[in-house]
């Protein structure tokens, strides 16, 4: 910690000052205050909490020291950081409980009310730098060609995010680079709910079951005998000893599955297992999908989903002829299939803001006529295409192809998936369907990486006027950044400083610590209750040649900027809140 100078860190403690009887009545506990002269014998006049009003208190050494209050009795000694000295404090449910002008905080002790700062910026933008992507990848039988075509243009692909194109020729990047990327592969292959002996579906159970494969293909010169983690990440910690070609390069590697899969594709069960039940605690997912992320999610198969509902099993028994051919299961018992609103409920949920979603699709619509790709919102006509309409083929045995392109082979009419592109683009999220029998892939991948760059802000805002600024510290002392919580609910915890009992400190060394963020309590604007806490200034160190970059997650304020500005820049951020800008004085 730095010093009270960083304003959402600075809880201090102030020593009682001598009291000396003043013309009017002394005040007592829990009263707001200006001086230690105007409280009653034996209490001081505090600033508990940063930023609020000053009151009348008590100063206390330790946890063994006796917070005497008999209207209290279980008062007790609060070191919001400064050990030994601290103050006594009254937990509480609720703010009947606290004595004087004092609230019931969150942290569960009584606290001064909100107040004494200037909104210098009610809405701050919220800044977008990272990326989760997932790729479901087709690892059936057919899918040779088309996993090769997509390992070579990946290279392309993340290069583009990066390190963005300049395409209109205006000298400047198309959009901001994603500076946080991972990458995470599945396959379609999510077994056979149990029954055995069905070629090709070994894993019979649940297959892959959307986890992410991280086995490095034998087929791909030069990858490594394996890779330790389940995904791909390039971040500002890794970003100078790993190149988006070395990315590229591991995306081959995982990437190429290979064509031993079940051919029962199941890839929208597989995603939503992928990105929503395994990513829970435990789950072989956890930890990929950030809340601050664009998720973007790739389905690459040459095939219709036939995600079987769990309460139709007996879809996969060869035996059960009445059903029809294996390979006409879904096309033939449509209502055994889990319905495609299911996925649109799952994939919308992923973001509580529908622009932070996109859903890409290289599937079999035909090439002809051209109202089969593109955005999801230009494909109301697609589905009446006769290509597009499944219908058996000569030998009755598989369903028509949709298109056929030489050296790629056949796809088949991808109905569901054109349904939920179209379906899921009206609850706000952006979509695009590329045809996966296009002999080259450029201009599909091209789109995919335009949409996701579109969606990235730098996360860079001019201030005027200029905030206060410690060149010295490299700091924006009186000033702090306010996230305000929609929902009320809690401040998100921070495993490197976690608190308990008002007081925050790093797990391993003991020592005080500042949250990324700080409780501040309840806030009530326009007519509505909002979580407040408090951002992490970040920390950087001043060198001869100016500050140096951030040093952990929170904002920072860089007077002198490419911009010609003031800038204010997040190093971290959080989705689910609004941020504003609050200075106790502004030049």
């Amino acid at each position: 910690m730095t010093g009270s100078s960083r304003v959402v860190v600075a809880v201090a403690v102030a020593l009682a000052a001598a009291c000396t009887p003043g013309a009017r009545p002394r005040l007592g506990l829990g009263e707001i205050c200006t001086d230690s002269s105007e409280c009653l014998a034996g209490r001081g006049c505090f600033e508990i909490v940063s930023g609020r009003p000053l009151v009348c208190g008590e100063v206390c050494f330790g946890a063994a020291d006796d917070c005497d209050w008999p209207a209290y009795p279980d008062a007790f000694c609060h070191s919001p950081g400064r050990p030994p000295a601290g103050y006594c404090v009254v937990p509480c449910s609720d703010d009947a409980r606290c004595p004087g002008d004092l609230v019931c905080g969150s942290v569960g002790h009584c606290v001064p009310p909100a107040g004494g700062w200037r909104v210098v910026a009610p809405t701050i933008p919220y800044p977008i730098r990272r990326v989760d992507m997932v790729v479901m990848v087709d690892n059936s039988g057919s899918m040779t060609e088309e996993q090769r075509e997509l390992a070579t243009r990946y290279r392309w692909f993340i290069r583009d995010l990066v390190d963005p194109p300049d395409r209109n020729a205006d000298t400047l990047p198309d959009y901001p680079a994603v500076e946080d990327l991972n990458i995470g592969v599945i396959s379609s292959d999510m077994g056979v709910m149990g029954y055995r002996g069905i070629r090709s579906c070994e894993l019979a159970d649940f297959g892959d079951d959307g986890c992410f494969r991280n086995t490095p293909s034998r087929t791909v010169p030069g990858c490594p005998a394996y890779y330790s983690e389940r995904w791909l990440s390039r971040n500002p910690a890794n970003a100078g000893s790993y190149s988006p070609d070395q990315m590229a390069d591991d995306f081959a590697c995982i990437g190429t599955l290979g064509i031993d899969g079940c051919g029962f594709e199941q890839p929208l069960k597989a995603m939503r297992k992928a990105v929503v039940d395994n990513q829970g605690i435990g789950g072989c997912n956890a930890g990929f999908l950030r809340p601050d992320s664009i998720v973007t999610l790739i389905f690459v198969t040459d095939e219709d989903d036939c995600s079987v509902s769990p309460d139709h099993p007996y879809m996969f028994d060869p035996a059960r002829i009445d059903l029809g051919g294996m390979s006409l299961r879904c096309f033939r018992n449509p209502d055994k299939v889990q319905s495609v609103s299911e996925y649109v409920t799952a994939f919308r949920s992923l973001r509580e803001d529908a622009s932070r979603i996109f859903i890409a699709m290289i599937v079999g619509v035909p090439l002809d006529p051209p109202v089969c790709e593109g955005d999801g919102d230009t494909l109301g006509a697609c589905l009446a295409v006769p290509a597009m309409i499944p219908r058996p083929d000569a030998t009755g045995e598989r369903v028509e192809p949709s298109c056929l392109v030489p050296d790629m082979g056949t796809a088949h009419p991808p109905v569901r998936f054109v349904q939920l592109a179209m379906d899921i683009e009206r609850e706000g999220v952006d979509t695009y369907v590329s045809s996966i029998c296009r002999a080259d892939w450029t201009d599909a991948i091209q789109a995919i990486a335009d949409r996701i760059g579109n969606r990235i802000s730098s996360g860079v805002i001019c201030f005027t006027p200029e905030l206060p600024f410690d060149r010295d510290r490299c700091e924006a002392p009186g000033c702090r950044v306010v996230a305000h919580l929609r929902d009320a609910g809690p401040c998100p915890a921070d495993p490197r400083c976690p608190c308990a009992g008002g007081t925050c400190a790093d797990p391993y060394t003991g020592e005080p610590c500042v949250p990324l963020y700080l409780d501040d309590g309840i806030g009530v604007e326009t007519g509505r209750r909002w979580r407040r806490c408090i951002v992490r200034q970040a920390a950087r160190t001043a060198g001869p040649d100016g500050c140096s970059g951030p040093l952990n997650d929170g904002w920072y304020w860089q007077p002198v900027s490419p911009e010609g500005c003031g800038v204010f820049e997040f190093h971290d951020a959080w989705e689910g809140a609004a941020f504003s800008m609050e200075c106790r004085d502004v030049p």
